[in-house]
């Protein structure tokens, strides 16, 4: 799943989040606070956090994977500049401008559903670089 969903007339719903706010901040940027959903299990019994949301943040937009060879189609890359984890189920990402359909693009079936940190080659303390959360073996 992925921290939003789309639901009726393209409203969007909470899914791995529950609730957002976004605020406008120095330099024409936006900061979005993300209250996660808590008590949530993935099926190898893997816990759901900030840390985990970070960690699949980290390997979506690993630079230099945010150039249009890998996400062309999707403008979230080139606009999302940070994400933090200020408390265990708090998520904050700030924006380099106002980019009116970043809650849409949360919502895509892909690159941003949340995987558990299990399902990463090396865990949850993987390198977004030497190691993905690709099987091994998937360039064959």
């Amino acid at each position: 799943e992925g921290l939003v969903e789309y639901g009726p007339d393209g409203t969007i719903l909470p899914s791995l989040a529950t609730s957002w706010s976004v605020e406008d901040v120095t330099g024409g940027k936006q900061k979005y606070t993300f209250n996660l959903r808590q008590g949530v299990k993935f099926h190898d019994d893997a816990d759901w956090d900030c840390s985990v949301a970070k960690l699949n943040l980290d390997h979506v937009f690993a630079a230099p994977l945010t150039t249009a060879d890998w996400h062309g189609w999707y403008g979230l890359p080139a606009k999302l500049e940070s994400w933090s984890c200020p408390s265990t189920y708090v998520l904050e990402m700030t924006s380099s401008d106002s980019y009116y359909p970043l809650l849409q693009e949360l919502s895509y079936i892909r690159p941003l559903r949340m995987l558990s940190p299990n399902m990463f080659v090396g865990g949850a303390s993987s390198d977004p670089l030497t190691q993905n959360s690709c099987p091994t073996g998937w360039e064959r």
